[in-house]
């Protein structure tokens, strides 16, 4: 028996380091059924950093890109989707990032009907305390809940755009894993904020668009 505990023991510890590496990556995928609990009392940190939520909105933007591809042919309209930069933000916390990215979510889902993002699981929490880096939760919204959520805004969003094209065309592109560094909560506001400042246009072009018509 005691030697079975010492073999699972050294099975967790040799564990660590993979899931501390590829924690931001899996969690990508976890978040196909994750949402963070809204209490942040007991906010949860995966070890996740703004690096990792900015290389996210990244890949929301494409997908936004994307979506109006699809749903517009106005030259115009979408060259200026394209070309329009990331305005600048100072003194931005990863509570005032999830608060932009939760009104955004709302807008978008309006929008475009997207379905509900489902419920925390209740493991979540206990998963926390298989990164070596965050063994225990912390009080405020952290960076971590932050990328969460931008997860299943994005999963959200390509599983939109796989319906609409009849899974014919890739996303591996909205997947990109981004080697940033030295990025802050201002530096994703401000990334959150161009989406919406997409977002806005694209739904402005779908109002200007005549019935049977190019936007």
């Amino acid at each position: 028996m005691v030697g079975r505990f010492d073999t699972r023991l050294t099975e967790v510890k040799s564990l660590r380091p993979i899931s501390k590496r590829f924690s931001w990556a899996l969690i990508v995928v976890l978040c196909g059924s994750i949402l963070l609990a809204p209490a942040k009392s007991s906010a949860i940190e995966l070890g996740l950093t703004p690096k990792n939520v900015y290389g996210l909105w990244i890949n929301i933007n494409k997908a936004l890109l994307a979506r109006a591809e699809r749903d517009l042919r106005n030259p115009e309209t979408l060259r200026q989707l394209s070309t329009l930069p990331p305005r600048q933000f100072s003194g931005m916390r990863p509570g005032d990032v999830f608060n932009k990215a939760s009104a955004f979510w709302v807008d978008l889902s309006a929008a475009f009907d997207l379905v509900a993002l489902p419920p925390t699981p209740s493991w979540i929490d206990a998963y926390a305390q298989l990164i070596e880096t965050g063994t225990e939760t912390t009080s405020g919204t952290t960076p971590s809940q932050v990328f969460l959520l931008s997860s299943k805004i994005l999963n959200a969003m390509v599983k939109d755009y796989v319906t609409a094209t009849g899974g014919r065309l890739p996303i591996s592109g909205f997947y990109v894993d981004h080697a940033l560094s030295g990025k802050v909560p201002s530096d994703v506001f401000g990334m959150v904020d161009l989406a919406q400042r997409r977002l806005d246009l694209i739904k402005t072009g779908l109002r200007a668009k005549p019935a049977g018509g190019n936007g």
